[in-house]
């Protein structure tokens, strides 16, 4: 089974947030473990707690902060993630800067 992390910094629930909601619907008992990382809590959190997703806070400044990207990477190794889907620019930078610093997960 594919552990995958959806890392997003406002986790309320625009369009985005319900392409996840929708990924996590249609694949939590088949063939995927689900995660969510986000900065700012919003209605997401508790939507993806519902379908069984795990989910941690992690503060993302701006696109080259270094210690979300460490905090990301640590987040990864420890809950085993796969695959890493960042859906905007910040978190697909610190998403790359995790993954430079020794990530082991594909990026999507």
């Amino acid at each position: 089974m594919l552990n995958v992390l959806h890392v997003i910094k406002r986790a309320g629930l625009g369009s985005t947030e319900r392409y996840v909601v929708s990924l996590a619907e249609k694949l939590k008992d088949d063939k995927c473990n689900f995660h969510l990382v986000y900065s700012e809590k919003g209605t997401l959190v508790s939507k993806m707690k519902e379908l069984g997703a795990k989910t941690s806070k992690i503060n993302m400044r701006n696109p080259f902060d270094f210690r979300a990207a460490w905090l990301l990477k640590k987040y990864c190794k420890e809950n085993s993630i796969d695959i890493v889907h960042t859906h905007f620019r910040r978190e697909a930078f610190i998403s790359v800067l995790a993954k430079i610093m020794g990530g082991r997960f594909k990026l999507v």
